[in-house]
């Protein structure tokens, strides 16, 4: 009876072995490893070597009938944890130049001293006209300023003879000013006519008379620097502008 409850508990339904002969198993023994051999002589510096014996998987395979499987893989090698997603490669990082790519930092400097170099090269030439204007304004007309003193001995004043009237023998009138000046270079609107060395001012107002261009004229002491020789000189002007002080013996007289 006992006999027969052991073997109904291996005989479950589920747990069956499947029948499988192993008449041509056999064991294969490695040197020193027969049975009865009791010499150590030749024995492995490790464990023994079972050679021919029939391995694991081809055991299962045949007791089971179904193909060899091996726990290891090379996809396993190289899977990731469950969940993870693979890290994507990160891109290589670029230079910066004040917080911008150093392209982008290159063109906009680049820019910026193009700009510098147009305003300067702008800047040069607008001086640079300005100069030659200037210098060209102040060298469009001859007319001096007048001298302070007079080599003359003409019977005529400063300033005694200001506002008087003066008659050529011609019949031509003019009225005499002193201290006052018509002087084309200040832009008043003057515009010169000639001019020459006169010893006195009637030999100036005998001039004037004599051109029917001539509208009035300035006369006296003339030395533009110390290095010219100075002398009396007779300016006729042609149109009249704006008056302008001048030295206390410097005539100005206009045709009546």
């Amino acid at each position: 009876m006992a006999h027969d409850e052991t073997k109904s508990q291996y005989e479950q339904p589920g747990l069956e072995l499947a029948p499988q002969a192993f008449s041509d198993l056999q064991v294969a023994y490695g040197q020193g490893l027969e049975p009865g051999h009791n010499s150590h002589a030749n024995e492995p510096s490790h464990h023994g070597q079972y050679y021919g014996a029939t391995p694991y998987n081809t055991l299962h395979s045949s007791a089971y009938g179904g193909p060899p499987t091996s726990g290891w893989s090379p996809a396993s090698q190289s899977a990731t944890m469950v969940g993870e997603s693979p890290s994507p490669d990160k891109p290589p990082q670029q230079e910066h130049i004040w917080g911008m790519p150093k392209k982008r930092s290159w063109l906009i400097l680049g820019a910026l001293i193009t700009l510098v170099l147009v305003i300067a090269l702008a800047l040069g030439l607008g001086l640079g006209l300005g100069l030659t204007s200037s210098q060209t304004s102040s060298t469009s007309s001859s007319t001096p300023s007048p001298s302070a003193t007079s080599s003359s001995n003409s019977s005529l004043s400063c300033p005694s003879a200001d506002g008087t009237t003066y008659t050529t023998t011609s019949k031509e009138t003019f009225t005499v000013y002193c201290d006052i000046d018509y002087n084309s270079l200040q832009k008043s609107g003057t515009e010169d006519l000639s001019h020459m060395e006169t010893d006195t001012v009637e030999g100036c107002i005998s001039n004037c008379a004599s051109d029917s261009s001539c509208v009035g004229a300035g006369w006296g002491w003339y030395q533009p620097d110390a290095s010219i020789t100075g002398s009396d000189v007779c300016w006729l002007k042609s149109k009249l502008g704006t008056s302008q002080a001048a030295n206390v013996d410097w005539f100005f007289v206009i045709k009546e």
